[in-house]
């Protein structure tokens, strides 16, 4: 279609996304009061100042035209040359991601790509390509990527396509939207998003865009008909593969983070954050709605805490179904809320076609001043079978801090007034109750369990040693047990052990849940951390961790600060683990643990690296994209002079490689010929059928000096690369096509 006159078109800033993302100095003081005759706008110079001395784009002459830029906020870093760009991380698992343009215009009727002059200013890297000028931003958000368009293609048609070619090894996985991709290296989260795909006209609507999988990478789809140009850009740049903020300066976001289960019916899963600093420590709660690409940008629901102090949001966790209306619930506590002799609240909010109730429908306030209720709330699962999910409540501070634990029963309104079932602390200080969660059905009974924990706990009251203690109680058709079937202590002195609980889920695939618990402290702050696994004979499950890691293994301190199921992240069949290091360090840092046949595996699978307070919560986030693969949110309050953030990592399969198909001893694969993915590709057994683990021999490979691979280690199959369709060059990043990958033997 002709447009006559000046067009201009801004395509799709597409946001850069990576896992190891925090930012530095996340507890640092709050901006000062400016000095008497300073401006805001001499205040903006400022900052602007100090992120291009962060962000800023450096020409490096020694390696020919190209330029570099390192993105503090997210940690990669990235390499700009006339060709495209190539970015990897500055922390963590190594890994690369190129991107270059390919072809652009009509479907059918491309235009020519060249570059005809290109350079960078600031924090700004632009491709002067005639007709076409594509465009980098470097920030704090993340790497910017868009077009700008300064006259339709020659050829007619309602359709404008923009094709990039992808390599380094990734794996994508597309949004069912088509608004952003989730990238996969070989741990079955992602590590790299991008994504955020919007094209607004100059009456500021939105245009349909959205991206597809073409042969070795993305084609960007913009339906231009009927636009008013020029036509703008205004990009959302985020962390991971979603984050969320708090609202201002000590607000501590992501103090506490949940998944909500589905609260409306709509079949994705919903997150909810607490920050509980918030309005003078009032607190607040934030609802996201799950969807094809994840949560919600904005929150579908917040409520601020009753009054100043209270720090509503302190604790945030899905209730369950406590009326088994087929929405999800929430609980959220309060633990500083102050009445008389009331010390704190918890409340119920149900769930329903439109979301989250505004108002509670369910409230219950703590026994006592300072007894710190609602310092921990949960789903208890359904402890008597009845249909309904109960809720778990705990308030340390209870009784001179021996603490106590609350279990309220789900009926038809919401929960029982009065709770079925309490129990308090052994002795004063032990903080029972500091930790409280579902154990899931551990002994398979039909009934659901649960563990409490007093990371204070002494093995001798008249001296302070805080060794921790951790208490099971079994469900049945009453209730609660009266007492704890299994107890676990910690190993030592100065462990707290129990300082955080959680159901593992089935790590093991044998049909019994199992529980994880932390000990963060252990050997002198280093941390360690405990599965163990359920067994019809409840009574010895505590007995002994089936599996345990140390936080010096893993070059960590206080490992199991948090920790909780993460759900089955790569779709195998067991649960997974999420556990949370490094706070006294200020580098926190999250870990996954997959579940398999024997039991966790010792070595994490992926690990994502932050500042000040990241991970100061972890959760499954249940599956917010409707994918079939659980996914995992982290809290950071520290983030931003403790404004707070918060993350969601995409689960996904662990298998490595671009486009995977299976096709009995062989998988077709689209991608790249080059280095990096000829190399060596690995994958689950289980996810690919038909391999052996007998020794591989290479196949064709286009370098000679690649070593055939033997001993291969159990659960893993390795595959070469068996065929290229331009092999002429491999070394050059250039090459497409389909190109066959064969099992061995």
């Amino acid at each position: 279609m002709n447009r006559p006159g000046l067009r201009s078109l801004r395509i799709a800033a597409l946001t850069v996304l990576v896992v190891d993302l925090p930012i530095i100095g996340a507890y640092s003081s709050p901006r000062p009061d400016l000095p008497a005759g300073a401006s805001a706008d001499w205040w903006s110079h400022v900052q602007r100042s100090i992120q291009l001395d962060e962000y800023g784009i450096v020409h490096e002459a020694t390696e020919g035209n190209r330029f570099r830029a390192a993105n503090p906020a997210h940690r990669f870093e990235t390499v700009f040359d006339s060709g495209g760009m190539r970015l990897k991380p500055t922390a963590g698992p190594a890994w690369e991601w190129r991107l270059a343009l390919t072809g652009w215009g009509r479907p059918g009727s491309p235009e020519a790509v060249h570059v005809a002059s290109w350079g960078a200013n600031e924090d700004r890297v632009e491709l002067n390509r005639g007709e076409l000028t594509e465009w980098f931003v470097n920030s704090p958000q993340g790497l910017e990527h868009g077009f700008t368009v300064p006259v339709p293609p020659r050829a007619e048609g309602d359709r404008l396509v923009f094709d990039l070619v992808i390599a380094g090894g990734l794996r994508p996985i597309f949004a069912a939207d088509g608004r952003a991709i989730d990238f996969y290296s070989t741990g079955g989260v992602s590590v790299l998003r991008y994504g955020k795909l919007a094209v607004t006209d100059a009456r500021g609507g939105d245009l349909p865009a959205r991206m597809e999988p073409i042969d070795g990478g993305v084609r960007i789809v913009v339906d231009d008909s009927g636009a008013l140009y020029p036509l703008t850009v205004d990009p959302l740049a985020t962390s991971a593969s979603w984050t969320a903020a708090g609202e201002g300066t000590d607000n501590r976001f992501g103090h506490s983070v949940s998944s909500a289960g589905d609260v409306n019916g709509d079949g994705y899963s919903d997150v909810i954050v607490g920050a509980n600093h918030n309005s003078n420590y009032s607190g607040k709660a934030y609802l996201y709605l799950g969807g094809p690409s994840g949560p919600s940008a904005t929150a579908s629901w917040t409520k601020l805490g009753e009054a100043s102090g209270s720090e509503f949001g302190a604790a945030v966790a899905s209730a369950g179904d406590v009326n088994e209306d087929g929405y999800s619930d929430v609980v959220i506590g309060a633990p500083n809320y102050s009445s008389g002799t009331i010390g704190g609240k918890a409340y119920l909010y149900l769930g329903g076609p439109s979301g989250l109730a505004a108002t509670p429908a369910w409230t219950a306030v703590g026994q006592g001043a300072n007894s710190a209720f609602g310092w921990a709330v949960g789903s208890a699962g359904d402890v008597n079978g009845d249909g309904n999910s109960d809720v778990i409540i705990g308030a340390f501070g209870n009784a001179t801090s021996a603490g106590k634990a609350y279990l309220y029963l789900g009926v038809a309104s919401g929960l029982s007034i009065t709770p079925s079932w309490t129990k308090v602390g052994e002795s004063a200080g032990s903080r029972f109750g500091r930790a409280v969660a579902t154990a899931g059905d551990v002994n398979r009974d039909g009934y659901s369990d649960v563990i409490v924990s007093a990371p204070d706990w002494d093995n001798d009251p008249s001296q302070v040693l805080f060794m921790g203690k951790a208490y099971l109680y079994l469900g049945g058709s009453s209730g609660l047990s009266a007492t704890p079937v299994a107890t676990a202590i910690g190993e030592a002195r100065d462990n707290y052990y129990g300082c955080s609980v959680a159901t593992a889920g089935d790590v093991n695939g044998d049909g019994y849940s199992d529980v994880v618990v932390g000990a963060y402290a252990n050997a002198n702050g280093i941390g360690k951390v405990y599965v163990y696994l359920g067994r019809s004979v409840a009574a010895t499950m505590l007995a002994t961790a089936s599996w345990s890691v140390a936080g010096n293994s893993l070059g960590a301190n206080t490992f199991g600060w948090s920790v909780a199921t993460a759900g089955d992240v790569n779709g195998d069949g067991f649960a997974d683990v999420v556990i949370s290091s490094g706070l006294s360090v200020a580098q926190g840092k999250a870990h996954l643990f997959l579940g398999g046949a024997n039991g966790m595996a010792t070595t994490p699978s992926w690990t994502t690296v932050g500042g000040d307070g990241y991970g100061q919560s972890v959760a499954t986030a249940g599956d917010v994209n409707g994918d079939g693969y659980s996914d995992i949110l982290i809290g950071y309050d520290g983030s931003s002079s403790a404004t707070g953030k918060s993350h969601v990592f995409m689960g996904g399969p662990s298998v490595a490689g671009i486009g995977f198909s299976s096709n009995k001893s062989t998988i077709t694969w689209s991608g790249m010929c080059n280095p990096s993915l000829y190399d060596v590709v690995r994958g689950v057994i289980s996810d690919l059928p038909n391999f052996s683990l007998a020794t591989c021999l290479e196949n064709n490979s286009p370098d000679a000096s690649t070593p055939a691979l033997s001993n291969p280690p159990a659960g893993a199959g390795y595959y070469y690369l068996a065929s290229c369709d331009t092999p002429k060059d491999w070394n050059d990043g250039t090459q497409t096509g389909t190109r066959t990958i064969t099992a061995c033997p």
